[in-house]
């Protein structure tokens, strides 16, 4: 890869982190409105832009093959692991006017294990791979 393609990299890079951080920003910014509808908007905004920006950047570092599947693989697994952090984030720290209820705590529970699940098929398909020599 020569300095150009680093650099396109690196705007993506920026350009993601900047936007995520601002949907967080306005997730936390009280307008007025109510909070669950401002932070169900910035964590699928988030995801949104977490996910384009991981595969943008992935597609780029690995553009020998077209039809590759890590491109889209690792930006699955690194946009589940954001917004689980996202939520983890929130659930803990911040005053969210449905934190006390059961589902809130049964949703977190089971999004840990999907969250889980997605990181050992990453890795395990990966270490199958190279096992089977696919």
């Amino acid at each position: 890869m020569n300095l150009n393609e680093w650099r396109s990299i690196l705007l993506i890079a920026i350009s993601t982190v900047f936007l995520s951080v601002l949907m967080l920003f306005l997730a936390t910014f009280d307008t007025g409105f109510n909070y669950r509808v401002s932070i169900s908007w910035a964590f699928g905004s988030m995801s949104l832009v977490v996910f384009f920006g991981l595969y943008l950047i992935s597609k780029r570092i690995y553009s020998e093959d077209p039809n590759d599947s890590k491109s889209i693989k690792d930006a699955i697994t690194g946009t589940m692991i954001a917004v689980y952090m996202m939520v983890i984030t929130f659930y803990i720290f911040k005053e969210v006017p449905t934190q006390d209820t059961e589902l809130v705590g049964t949703i977190v529970a089971h999004f840990t294990y999907l969250v889980g699940i997605v990181i050992v098929s990453h890795f395990g398909s990966d270490a199958l791979k190279s096992k089977l020599g696919v």
